[in-house]
């Protein structure tokens, strides 16, 4: 297995058990307006939770 396969399959089991955590399908992809959340700068959530 090459290592860009092993960061794939281990990026993926980890947003799979992400999903199962918040009671979303387990498909393993972040797509659309989750990943638009995801994507929102750390200081950005800081200020929404002060």
């Amino acid at each position: 297995m090459r290592g860009a396969d092993v960061f794939e399959g281990a990026m993926t089991a980890a947003v799979k058990r992400f999903q199962f955590r918040h009671g979303l399908r387990q498909s393993g992809i972040v797509a659309g307006r989750r990943l638009d959340e995801m994507n929102v700068p750390a200081q950005t959530r800081v200020r929404q939770l002060a």
